[in-house]
């Protein structure tokens, strides 16, 4: 999978100005999927300037959209209606341990068939994308 195009980037970004709610994969490295809370671009900025170099690659190659929203499970879609009267930024879906394993194989099924090849770790002590080692 390829990191977004610059084209792609800035049509998300008029989609999140326009008020839509935009679910993206692995916006944080530990949340296999969750609304954007700020625009695409701001997130790129900070995980270029932010993040540690050997994982800037990773981040930036899986944070991809949601194609298929209707795919999510339904306790998911019941908090973006939460995230749509809360306002964005105030609401963020946090990584859930207590959720039923059903739910949770549901999402990991429609992440792996969306981004396929995704290097995530499956156990809950560990729960999260995995990257590369730091060389430096």
């Amino acid at each position: 999978m390829e990191p977004l195009t610059a084209e792609q980037i800035e049509a998300i970004d008029k989609r999140f100005d326009a008020g839509e709610c935009v679910w993206m994969w692995a916006i944080h490295h530990s949340v296999r999927v969750e609304p954007l809370a700020e625009r695409l671009s701001a997130r790129i900025k900070y995980i270029r300037d932010e993040k540690p170099y050997h994982e800037r690659e990773t981040r930036l190659r899986w944070l991809q959209p949601v194609q298929e929203v209707g795919g999510l499970p339904p306790w998911l879609l019941w908090s973006l209606e939460r995230v749509e009267r809360a306002g964005r930024g105030v609401f963020g879906v946090p990584a859930r341990y207590d959720e039923p394993r059903a739910e949770s194989r549901r999402i990991a099924w429609r992440h792996e068939s969306e981004c396929p090849g995704v290097p995530w770790a499956r156990c809950p002590s560990q729960e999260g994308m995995i990257f590369p080692p730091d060389l430096d």
